[in-house]
């Protein structure tokens, strides 16, 4: 994953926007674009025109984790929650008991390796306790805890180390600032894709679509949710 560092470089050293398109004759959406991280790549003469600019290094305008990853469907189907009345989470989940399986995260890191975490929607109840949900909204967790021992998906608990959780695990290595990026893409995935291609199923778990749906992502943690 890279990340442009052209928004926070311009804040540190008190330039804006306009002063860099004036100085580099670079256009101001470019620019725009370039300080959001919403181009896929930068030409050369801009990349050197800007660090000539600010008198920085070319590396000091990129940040970089060793990771890419991507959202893939493969069999998605309704299935039902294996979780025990002892399960803490018990409460917390609808009194459907059901969970969308067959989404998966694909990652590449060093020497291209590859590996796959499944991950699975649980529609959640909206009595209380997740705090900063409105009334109108559903609320669902994205997980990947498989219990080893019946081999199916469970949710995950709001703070777990388990070794079985990979999806808790990879978002807890993610640097805070992609983690953003990581949501969004995400999003993008669930509306393009799950959704757009795959209404029936969707509106299995949430039958009402004037609702929107606040989904958490592994944890129960500010940073790591998003609304649908």
């Amino acid at each position: 994953m890279i990340k442009f560092r052209l928004g926070v470089l311009l804040a540190q050293m008190g330039y804006r926007q306009d002063d860099v398109a004036q100085a580099t004759k670079i256009s101001k959406n470019t620019l725009s674009n370039i300080v959001n991280n919403k181009t896929s790549g930068i030409q050369n003469d801009n990349l050197q025109k800007i660090a000539l600019f600010l008198n920085v290094d070319i590396s000091e305008l990129f940040e970089y984790y060793p990771v890419m990853y991507s959202f893939l469907i493969d069999n998605l189907k309704i299935g039902d929650l294996a979780i025990s009345e002892e399960n803490y989470l018990y409460p917390l989940t609808d009194s459907r008991k059901i969970v969308l399986e067959g989404i998966t995260l694909r990652i590449t890191r060093s020497s291209l390796e590859t590996n796959e975490i499944p991950l699975s929607i649980t529609p959640l109840k909206n009595n209380g306790s997740f705090s900063g949900a409105s009334n109108n909204q559903y609320i669902a967790l994205i997980s990947s805890y498989r219990d080893v021992f019946i081999d199916s998906i469970m949710p995950d608990s709001m703070e777990d180390n388990s070794p079985f959780n990979p999806f808790n695990e990879f978002l807890k290595d993610v640097p805070t600032t992609f983690l953003p990026d990581i949501k969004n893409s995400l999003q993008k995935f669930i509306h393009d894709e799950l959704i757009a291609n795959n209404d029936e199923q969707w509106l299995k778990l949430f039958p009402d679509s004037k609702k929107d749906v606040l989904l958490i992502l592994g944890e129960n943690k500010p940073n790591k949710r998003f609304v649908l």
